[in-house]
């Protein structure tokens, strides 16, 4: 038995469906919706879709989950800015910094590290 899948990250949602967004609380609200709308109609094709952001908001998570209902797997992983920025090959966490745009840190600090990376893996039945 084979399961089609597909995967939402940061870097193909970010360079096309949601390239229009910056860092602010109100673009990230608006990504995270995107990514959910989208992930619903992948599931609705019959494909397990994977998505791997910084979601900050619980009320955006909650969101995507009632879009998929049952079909909603939230994993949650946690690491320091730290490690994070260590672990940054693609310059992420500097990009902010570069462009002087601290909404990020200001962000990841708020999260205290409870929120800090949400994978929401949504599978169909």
């Amino acid at each position: 038995m084979s399961i089609r899948t597909y995967v939402l990250d940061g870097d193909n949602v970010r360079h096309g469906l949601c390239g229009d967004l910056g860092f602010s609380d109100v673009a990230r609200r608006e990504n995270i919706r995107r990514i959910g709308e989208t992930s619903k109609l992948f599931v609705d094709a019959g494909i397990m879709v994977l998505t791997a952001f910084i979601s900050p908001f619980r009320s955006d998570r909650a969101q995507a989950r009632k879009l998929v209902a049952d079909d909603f797997i939230e994993v949650y992983c946690c690491s320091s800015l730290a490690v994070c920025e260590s672990r940054d090959v693609k310059g992420l966490y500097e990009r902010p910094r570069l462009e002087k745009l601290n909404t990020l840190q200001v962000s990841l600090h708020r999260m205290k590290c409870r929120n800090l990376l949400r994978l929401l893996l949504i599978q169909v039945n």
